[in-house]
C-alpha cells in the first residue's frame, strides 16, 4: 500500500498530507492557490512570511539598542546658519567679541544668539533658546556659555557653544536640569563660573567649565541674585548684585561682604567689571540710571550722557580687548554704545 506523501504548510508549519494542502490552505489561511504547484506554493509563502515579518504582524519588532554609555558628545541643539533679524522679545545677556569691539552677540528670548556687526543683526544657527545668564569666554569669543529654556519649555541645564553661539550642546552633570538667571566667566580663569539658581535660592560654583558643580555656603549674601562679575585678575574674587546691595566675595563664594557705597544705590540690577582695572566698576540702577566708580564700588558718579531716561539697562558688557567699548542692553531690548569708558552714549541698536 503506498502511503500519502506528506509535506509542510509554507504559511505556518505545520504537516499535511500533499493532497490536503490546498484545502488546508483555503480553510486555515484564506489563501486561495488555484493551480499552484508545490515549488509556487513554497514560494509564495515565503514572500507572505517576508512581507509579514517586514510589517511586524508576526515577529514583534527587536527593541532599539540602548544608549551608549560612553561619554560622546550630545548632539548639537541648531546647526549654523546666519538669518538676518530686526526685532526680538527681551534681551538677556551681551558679549564682546574678544579680538574685534565692533562685533556684539546677544542672548535673546526666543531666537537664541543674534550677532551684530555694522548695523546688521543676525541670528546664528536655527536654534530658538531662551538663553539665561548668557555669557561667553573673555579670552576665546568662540565659547559661548548659558542656561535657560528649550522652545517647548522646562530648563536647558548649562549648555555650551564652541562656534559663536551657532551649535549647543548639555555640558553640566547635574542630576536635574537646572535654569541659571545669573552666571559669569571669571577673566582671570574661564574655567571658573559662578552661578545663581533661583529655583532653589543657592550659589554654584564650577572650576571646570561648567561640567562638576558645588555649592559654596555663602555667607553673608543676602537677597535673590541678579547678576555676577569675576575679577579680571584674582579668580577667588567675584562681585554679585541682588536687591540687598552689591556683594563682594574673596574666597570663591564661602562668604561675602556687603559693600558700602555713597550714594548707596536703591535698585542695582546690572554690573560690569573693567578688565583692565578691577576698580573701575559700571552699575547700572533702575532708580539713578547707569554709574560708574573708579575707586571699586566705595563712591559712584552718573556714567556720562546720551542714555535714555526711564529705560534702565538691564545688560552691562565690556570688550575685552578695548575696555573702553561699553555696551548697555536696555529693557526695551535697545542697545546703547561708548567707545571712551562710559563718557557719551550713542545708539548701536534701536528698540
Amino acid at each position: 500500500m503506498v502511503q500519502a506523501s506528506r509535506t509542510s504548510c509554507p504559511r505556518c508549519g505545520a504537516g499535511v498530507k500533499e493532497r490536503n494542502l490546498k484545502p488546508h490552505l483555503r480553510g486555515a489561511h484564506g489563501v486561495v492557490a488555484l493551480g499552484l504547484s508545490r515549488r509556487q506554493l513554497a514560494l509564495l509563502g515565503s514572500v507572505v512570511l517576508v512581507l509579514a515579518v517586514g510589517a511586524g504582524l508576526l515577529l514583534p519588532r527587536p527593541p532599539a539598542p540602548p544608549a551608549s554609555s560612553a561619554a560622546a558628545s550630545p548632539a548639537p541643539i541648531s546647526t549654523m546658519t546666519l538669518v538676518p533679524v530686526e526685532r526680538w522679545l527681551h534681551t538677556h545677556g551681551l558679549a564682546v567679541d574678544p579680538l574685534n569691539p565692533d562685533i556684539l552677540y546677544v542672548g535673546t528670548h526666543g531666537l537664541g544668539v543674534v550677532r551684530g556687526e555694522g548695523g546688521k543683526w543676525y541670528r546664528v544657527g536655527d536654534s530658538r533658546l531662551d538663553l539665561m545668564g548668557y555669557s561667553s569666554n573673555p579670552s576665546n569669543g568662540s565659547i559661548h556659555l548659558s542656561s535657560g529654556h528649550p522652545p517647548g519649555g522646562g530648563n536647558l541645564g548649562v549648555v555650551r557653544s564652541d562656534d559663536g553661539g551657532a551649535t549647543w550642546r548639555r555640558v553640566d552633570t547635574l542630576p536635574r536640569q537646572v535654569d541659571f538667571h545669573a552666571m559669569a566667566v571669571s577673566p582671570a580663569d574661564p574655567r571658573r563660573l559662578y552661578a545663581w539658581y533661583y529655583g532653589d535660592q543657592r550659589l554654584y560654583l564650577s572650576r571646570d567649565a561648567g561640567v562638576t558643580w558645588t555649592n559654596p555656603e555663602a555667607r553673608g549674601l543676602g537677597g535673590s541674585v541678579v547678576a555676577l562679575a569675576g575679577d579680571p585678575r584674582v579668580e577667588s574674587r567675584a562681585l554679585a548684585v541682588s536687591p540687598e546691595g552689591i556683594y563682594e566675595t574673596r574666597d570663591a563664594g564661602a562668604s561675602w561682604t556687603k559693600m558700602e557705597s555713597e550714594p548707596a544705590p536703591p535698585r542695582p540690577i546690572a554690573l560690569a567689571i573693567d578688565p583692565r582695572s578691577p576698580d573701575v566698576l559700571y552699575l547700572s540702577d533702575a532708580t539713578l540710571g547707569l554709574l560708574k566708580s573708579t575707586d571699586g564700588g566705595r563712591t559712584w558718579k552718573p556714567s556720562g550722557t546720551g542714555l535714555p531716561p526711564g529705560d534702565p539697562a538691564f545688560q552691562i558688557a565690556v570688550a575685552p580687548g578695548r575696555p573702553d567699548t561699553l555696551y548697555a542692553g536696555m529693557g526695551s531690548t535697545a542697545i546703547y554704545r561708548s567707545t571712551d569708558g562710559g563718557a557719551a552714549w550713542g545708539v548701536f541698536r534701536s528698540a
